[in-house]
């Protein structure tokens, strides 16, 4: 039997006594055909998530960097059933563009999901179809918030439901990566960064529909804005927004800035009707708009930011709470730090019990994706896998709990401009093991 003073010791060195389920996983699986360049989404926005009937619902895009009706992007939507059988792809966005000779594909990108009570499927994306794909426009002059909704058992509609209508006097039009979270009231919130009030420096609007799901008629983005850049002087870009709501129906809101090198995380809760908000940075040492915060809810309702750290030598991925009794942020908790190689691009939820669940791209032995179960109380990583196996470039993992607290993970593997694709790891049946969990 361990003493008290060891069984510290044991922790402090990143070793926890304990009998617990250690995840295996089956062979991945390629969801995707190769035939273009398949993406999960760059902002920290859900790719995957369960409903309560046991079904896995996934939505990801495909095309190039650039998307006009003569190369056109499409959204995709597919469903796991409880039996494990996987749906045929989908084009989720009805995105045409009228040519002068009829109507032609332009494209949807960026998509994000939300699963009702009634386990509705809800999709948000940024959409190109109201652009001008001639120069000097280039298809990025007007580039607008749709959605999309799936009924339990249904379909998605043959229209989409257009969120933004803007009009400003420049070509830089542009709202971008839209997130969405569903409150227990059934209220939808949607957010994104919006080009509309200045060419160059963006800001983080929201919407809500009613208590049904259901979004007014457009008028315009002024009661949707949750930043104004003459606050901050006008500078920086606010982008790439995650939202989240926790049980009581708090809305909270992540951002971070412009467009490349070390930024901050900016959190905010949103008020009802929207008004600027109470902005309270939660790091300003993160990766920025290339590895963008998540923003997810912990069991007790409290919000966490999952950030890429910079301020040390190497990236870590880490999580903070929000306190908010204080209006403050705790100290940062690691969730993967080794001292020689960088970790990036973190998604993660939490499971009943309290503990997070954690996938990320780490680079300690080549590009691979893991996945984590970390007890926070400690902080003691209860378990660890390397997820890939295969040599490839691996980017921005997502992560899916089911009923049993088991882990769905989805990464995209980038292979050049042209193609990519989305692999599924799935969890295998869970078995009991009672060991001394290793912190590697």
């Amino acid at each position: 039997m361990h003493s008290s003073s060891s069984i510290l010791l044991l922790a402090l060195c990143g070793v926890a006594p304990a009998t617990f389920a250690q995840t295996a996983f089956e062979p991945p699986l390629k969801l995707t055909d190769s035939s273009t360049r398949y993406r999960l989404t760059r902002n920290p926005g859900s790719n995957a998530a369960f409903d309560s009937d046991g079904t896995l619902h996934l939505v990801y895009w495909g095309g190039g960097d650039a998307t006009l009706p003569s190369s056109p992007s499409a959204v995709y939507y597919r469903s796991r059933s409880a039996s494990d059988v996987w749906s045929v792809a989908e084009v989720v966005d009805d995105s045409f563009h009228d040519s002068g000779s009829g109507l032609v594909r332009f494209g949807g990108r960026q998509p994000s999901l939300a699963v009702d009570a009634d386990n509705g499927v809800h999709v948000v994306w940024h959409d190109h179809r109201h652009s001008n794909p001639d120069p000097p426009a280039g298809g990025i002059d007007n580039i607008e918030i749709y959605a999309d909704y799936r009924p339990f058992g249904g379909s998605f509609s043959t229209t989409d439901i257009r969120l933004t209508e803007t009009s400003a006097g420049h070509l830089g039009d542009n709202g971008y990566l839209p997130g969405i979270a569903v409150a227990p009231s059934g209220v939808l919130s949607v957010v994104w960064h919006d080009f509309n009030a200045d060419f160059d420096v963006s800001d983080i609007y929201v919407r809500r529909s009613d208590t049904s799901g259901n979004f007014t008629a457009v008028t315009g983005l002024g009661s949707f804005r949750l930043t104004n850049l003459s606050n901050r002087a006008g500078l920086p870009a606010y982008v790439t927004a995650d939202i989240a709501v926790n049980p009581t129906g708090d809305t909270g809101v992540v951002w971070t800035e412009n467009f490349g090198g070390t930024s901050a995380a900016t959190f905010a809760i949103v008020t009802d009707p929207v008004t600027t908000a109470s902005e309270i940075v939660a790091s300003s040492t993160t990766a920025g708009f290339f590895d963008p915060p998540k923003l997810i809810v912990a069991p007790d309702g409290s919000f966490w930011v999952i950030y890429t750290d910079e301020s040390g030598a190497t990236r870590d991925v880490v999580a903070v709470r929000y306190d908010s009794s204080s209006g403050t942020f705790d100290s940062p908790v690691a969730i993967s730090a080794e001292p020689t190689f960088d970790e990036s691009a973190c998604d993660a939820e939490f499971s009943s019990d309290g503990r997070l669940h954690a996938a990320w791209v780490d680079r300690r032995s080549g590009r691979h994706v893991y996945y984590a179960e970390i007890d926070l109380t400690g902080p003691v990583k209860v378990q660890e896998t390397r997820l890939t196996t295969a040599a490839a470039t691996w980017e921005r993992p997502s992560l899916a709990l089911d009923g049993s607290s088991l882990p769905h993970v989805f990464a995209e593997e980038f292979v050049n401009a042209a193609t990519g694709d989305v692999w599924y790891f799935q969890p295998q049946t869970v078995s009991s093991v009672s060991s001394w969990g290793i912190w590697q």
